[in-house]
C-alpha cells in the first residue's frame, strides 16, 4: 500500500477551474445562446464601460495580447470583439515549474443601445494592454437641458 499526500487546495484549484470552464453562458456580457465552452473563449477578460455626454468608453484589459490576434466586428447591434493570447513558453529544453497566465482564445460580445452611429465608429486605441474602443452617441439619443419655469 503506498501513501499519497493530500493538497486541498489543489483539489479546490481544479475544482474552480472546471466550474469557469462550464459556466461560461451564465456570464454578464456573453451572448446567451447554445454556445459550448470552446466556442465562448478558453478566458474572460475583464471590461470597463463608461458612459459620457456624447460616447461610450469602452476599455478591455488584454494584458500579454498582441495587437495583431485581435479583430473587431459589429453585426445587427452587436459588438463583437476577439482575440488569442499565446504562451510566452519557448519551447525549448527548460522545465516550467509553474503557469498560472491565462492563454488561449477569447470572445465578449455586447449589445449596442440604440443611438449608437456603428457606421462611424472611430479606430479602436490598443496601449498598455488596455483595448479602448469609442462609440459615439447619435444627436437624438444625447442628453438635452430643457429649461422649465417655475410658476
Amino acid at each position: 500500500m503506498s501513501l499519497t499526500l493530500w493538497d486541498p487546495l489543489h483539489e479546490i484549484e481544479e475544482l474552480l477551474n472546471k466550474y469557469r470552464k462550464t459556466s461560461r453562458g451564465l456570464i454578464p456580457g456573453l451572448p446567451v445562446t447554445n454556445q459550448t465552452a470552446l466556442e465562448a473563449g478558453d478566458w474572460i477578460p475583464p471590461v470597463e464601460i463608461e458612459e459620457l455626454d456624447n460616447e461610450y468608453i469602452l476599455r478591455l484589459e488584454l494584458p500579454g495580447v498582441e495587437k495583431k490576434d485581435i479583430t473587431l466586428n459589429v453585426e445587427n447591434s452587436m459588438l463583437i470583439i476577439k482575440g488569442e493570447k499565446r504562451s510566452r513558453i519557448e519551447q525549448n529544453d527548460s522545465k516550467v515549474h509553474r503557469s498560472e497566465f491565462s492563454i488561449g482564445y477569447f470572445t465578449r460580445t455586447f449589445s449596442l443601445p440604440p443611438g449608437i452611429k456603428t457606421d462611424k465608429i472611430p479606430d479602436a486605441e490598443f496601449q498598455d494592454g488596455i483595448l479602448k474602443l469609442t462609440l459615439l452617441k447619435t444627436e437624438e439619443s444625447k442628453p438635452k437641458q430643457i429649461d422649465i419655469k417655475i410658476k
